[in-house]
């Protein structure tokens, strides 16, 4: 029963403290954000609603991003005060240590994880989408429809295929070259260059075309070739868009990435984008460790704030290093990914770890 009453003690005591931080801390993020946006919006003539709808869908989005910093902090501010009051003392007299709260805790954030890692797979991706929509169609005034793309790579079963300029969203391009090998794959068996070429319904057909034989040093002109590609042209756009993996759902993701491989593209950047789905929700679990760890060196408040404050900056700038290593191929997209919680995870869930056996 002690058990129990003290588990919803700390439940309820930390999603107060909760709430408060991150009321301050989405206020500021939004005063931020509509600084930066307000002279776009009113440029371009944006109506109220417009707006409105706009910070509403990046809501969930900007909640996914704070999260971990407001978890943290939350934890520190419960922990320092528990200190201040005595509460540890009086829990320890009753047999209960610091380290058995921290047991609580550690699951209380893996739950919390995967609240996280589902609100943000779910409403974040849905939100950023309809956001970035209209900051780029109502704001920017560009077209996703009318998007063009320049040199396009791709490989099909034998077929390589090459395009100098494409729009994606309407299947049209120019100046395309396809690459044809042989059965064995060592050799060029066709080279088709043609001025245009277009999809619709998974066959793309190549327009003004001149087939090379190399084998045979022969060459015919056709009006128009067809030829049977399964490449959707559209996965391209996530390739050459600016974010579009953050607007992709981990699932919808995963399905982009099995037909880019197939097709040849390179997607370590995605696959990248993909591990950070995961892993920076479980970023939970090592503030939660940090937290604890930080309240048992320092129990005063203000220096815990402090010191909680520089550690959430270094987290996030070790997770942006590995993630722009992981899009650069400098480290697997795995390990990039999981960068800066393996580190942190392991500095401050070790001493964790060793305390608890002390203790025992």
């Amino acid at each position: 029963m002690k058990n129990k009453i003290l588990i919803r003690y700390l439940i309820r005591q930390n999603l107060f403290y909760l709430a408060l931080v991150f009321g301050a801390g989405i206020s500021i993020y939004f005063l931020i954000e509509l600084f930066d946006r307000l002279d776009d919006f009113l440029k371009a003539g944006v109506s109220a609603k417009v707006i409105v709808v706009y910070f509403l869908a990046k809501t969930p989005l900007i909640i996914a991003q704070i999260f971990p910093a407001v978890f943290l902090l939350a934890l520190i501010i419960q922990f320092s005060l528990m200190h201040r009051h005595r509460e540890i003392v009086a829990l320890q007299a009753c047999a209960i240590s610091f380290v058995e709260i921290g047991r609580v805790i550690l699951l209380y954030s893996l739950v919390w994880s995967c609240l996280l890692f589902g609100f943000s797979q779910i409403l974040g991706t849905k939100g950023y989408g309809i956001a970035n929509r209209i900051w780029k169609e109502d704001v920017r005034k560009k077209q996703l429809n009318t998007q063009t793309l320049t040199n396009i790579w791709f490989r099909d079963g034998r077929s390589t295929v090459n395009i100098r300029t494409f729009r994606p969203f309407q299947g049209t391009g120019t100046d395309a070259v396809v690459y044809t090998l042989s059965e064995n794959g060592r050799d060029v068996e066709k080279i088709l260059q043609a001025k245009t070429v277009s999809v619709k319904e998974g066959t793309w057909r190549f327009g003004d075309v001149t087939i090379i034989t190399p084998r045979t040093f022969s060459q015919e002109s056709k009006k128009i070739q067809e030829l049977s590609l399964d490449t959707d042209p559209r996965t391209f756009v996530t390739l050459k868009s600016d974010h579009a993996p953050e607007y992709l759902s981990f699932w919808q993701l995963e399905d982009v990435i099995q037909g880019l491989t197939v097709a040849g593209s390179n997607v370590e950047n995605l696959l990248t984008a993909l591990y950070t789905k995961i892993s920076y929700p479980c970023a939970l679990v090592v503030m939660a460790c940090m937290a604890i760890v930080l309240t048992l060196v320092l129990p005063n408040v203000y220096a815990c704030v402090v010191s909680g404050l520089l550690l959430i900056f270094a987290y996030y700038a070790t997770f942006v290093i590995g993630s722009s290593a992981g899009d650069s191929g400098v480290l697997p997209p795995l390990l990039a990914a999981w960068l800066a919680n393996l580190i942190f995870g392991s500095v401050f869930g070790g001493t964790l770890l060793v305390t608890y056996v002390r203790q025992r």
